[in-house]
């Protein structure tokens, strides 16, 4: 069984880990588009199912820090949200 939630633009999840909190962030709806912003603990891994080979390849580090990357411009989640200055 799954939780399925409603939320809008700016609107948090927050969920427990024992390394600290993850937070989940809706950025953006657009048409069947949705935009999350992810934060969490360095320690926990965070795979995106489209992406899932290539990051237990290793063959995408993230160009900034070298932590795991999911974005098309190769960076990770959290020196892309600083590029783009949110």
């Amino acid at each position: 069984m799954a939780l399925v939630l409603n939320r809008t633009p700016q609107q948090q999840i927050y969920l427990s880990h024992p390394d600290g909190r993850i937070t989940v962030t809706v950025l953006d709806v657009s048409g069947a588009k949705v935009r999350l912003a992810v934060d969490a603990p360095l320690s926990v891994s965070i795979e995106r199912d489209d992406m899932k080979s290539h990051h237990l390849s290793g063959s995408f580090p993230c160009t900034k820090c070298g932590q795991p990357s999911w974005t098309l411009n190769g960076l990770c989640f959290r020196c892309d949200q600083a590029e783009r200055g949110d």
